[in-house]
Parts: C-alpha cells; structure tokens; sequence
C-alpha cells in the first residue's frame, strides 16, 4: 500500500511540479547495501543521525569563465569558476542514472546551486557548508573535497529525501593552468586581456557523489 501511495504522489508532483524541502521528505529512494560512511577529513563529516544510502560517480568537467578580477580591478583578468557539467553512473550496474549541473531554483532562490538529477526527473539542490584539500585525502591536482547540505528536491526518486552530499574522490577539474588545488588559479595568457573576457574552459575531472539521509 505504501509502495503504491508513493508512486501515486511521485505522478502528482511530477505533473503539477510541486517542489518540497528536503527537510519536510517522507521518503529517500532505495537503499544501497552495505554502504559504509567514506574516510574523509574532519570537516567533511556528515552529523551523526544521517547514515549513506546512494553512491554515484561522476564523468565530466568543471568549467571556467574568463571574467574581470574585480569591480576594484576591472582591467586584469582571471578564470573563475562558472559550475560542473557531469554524467552520473550507477556503480553497482555501470549504467547512466542521471546528470550533475548547476541550476536555480524558484522559489526560494534563484542563484545558482549544485545540483542533482536522476533520469526519472527526481532533482536535489544543495549548498556547500565546508571543502578540504588535506592531502591525506585529496590529491593535490584535483578539485577539492566537499561536504553539502541539501535544501529542496523535486519529485520522489532515488536523490529524494537526501540530507547531506559528500563530494570525494576527485580527479583533475582544477582551473586552467592551476597546478594545485591550494593556489587560485593565475592569470594566463589565455585569459589576459578584455577580447578575452566570456571564453569558457572546460576542465574534464571525476568525482563520488555520497548521498545521506536522516534516520532521526
């Protein structure tokens, strides 16, 4: 019966495009077994009462905007990071499972957040709470570590009802020409002068995507 009521509202919100706080979800999506909190550094741990249920991994780039340094210093120039652009994979099947982007949301926001999409539509927002580039962890050619805290999704499926996102086991996605994830990334001759302002970089990396949920 409750199976049957969940793919009963899951057509409903899907029709009218209700949107629900994630702090308000009755529901998260299947459970993957035996998924064990990852290794991560101190700042980067989930609070206790939210336990891992979904994993994915993620193919894609982060990308960059050529954009002037600041309203102060208008006639020098830097990359700056414009959002990522990933396919998720399933890692028990291989298969495609969804998207990766930065989008907006409306209402409450309308800036852009990290965000996550199965195929059936089922969609996650978040907003980042804390990153880490500890070496122990992270590799130093690599984007950092993260650790977000969802705000709203929209639809039920598997990303519905997730409290926390870990962001780890990242490879390459640092800026153009950044050697280290600890140095912003420099100016280059690539994006030097004002002809150069709105070129985009795109960055290829990887990355695991750990979903939480509240057992609370």
């Amino acid at each position: 019966m409750t199976s049957r009521i969940l793919r009963v509202l899951a057509g409903v919100t899907a029709l009218i495009g209700v949107s629900v706080p994630a702090s308000i979800a009755l529901t998260a999506g299947p459970a993957t077994a035996a998924l064990r909190p990852p290794s991560v550094p101190a700042a980067l741990q989930v609070p206790v009462g939210n336990v891992p249920y979904l994993r994915y991994h993620a193919v894609g780039t982060q990308n960059y905007v050529c954009l002037p340094e600041s309203p102060d210093n208008p006639f020098a120039y830097r990359w700056t990071f414009q959002g990522p652009q990933a396919t998720l994979f399933s890692p028990a099947t291989g298969l495609q499972a969804g998207a990766h982007f930065l989008s907006a949301i409306s209402p409450p926001s309308f800036s852009g957040m990290p965000t996550w999409q199965n195929n059936n539509g089922a969609t996650v927002w978040a907003t980042k709470l804390a990153a880490s580039t500890n070496p122990a962890f992270v590799d130093p050619a690599a984007i950092p570590w993260l650790l977000l805290k969802t705000v709203f999704f929209q639809n039920l499926g598997p990303v519905s009802g997730a409290s926390y996102i870990q962001r780890i086991n990242t490879q390459g996605g640092l800026g153009p020409n950044q050697l280290t994830n600890d140095q912003p990334a420099p100016e280059t001759t690539s994006c030097a002068t004002g002809s150069d302002v709105g070129k985009i970089a795109f960055e290829p990396y990887t990355a695991e995507y750990i979903f939480y949920r509240s057992v609370n």
